[in-house]
């Protein structure tokens, strides 16, 4: 469930930048990346992690490093205003889940 939550912040960013049919057609990718950045969130992951800022910049930067290191592989050049976005999002699904 966590993974399918990554992907569905990731495409909610993504349609407000490139449109939902665009989103629809690479959504395969995304759940790809999805799964991969809910991994990156559990490697991170340990007790009292939501209180450790520097667990949490640690997968901010992780989660970063991802996105740009992938972001041709997605099929859209992801900006770094979505990248802010997508990073917000995620943290959020992290909080709510681990």
């Amino acid at each position: 469930p966590e993974a399918r939550a990554v992907f569905g912040g990731i495409s909610e960013v993504l349609k407000d930048t490139y449109g939902r049919e665009k989103v629809e057609a690479i959504s395969e990718k995304l759940a790809i990346a999805g799964i991969d950045i809910t991994q990156i969130i559990e490697k991170l992951t340990i007790r009292d992690w939501k209180k450790n800022l520097d667990v949490q910049n640690k997968m901010e930067n992780e989660i970063e490093d991802y996105l740009i290191e992938h972001r041709k592989d997605l099929g859209v050049e992801i900006n770094f205003d979505d990248i802010d976005a997508i990073l917000v999002k995620c943290l959020k699904v992290a909080k709510n889940n681990y």
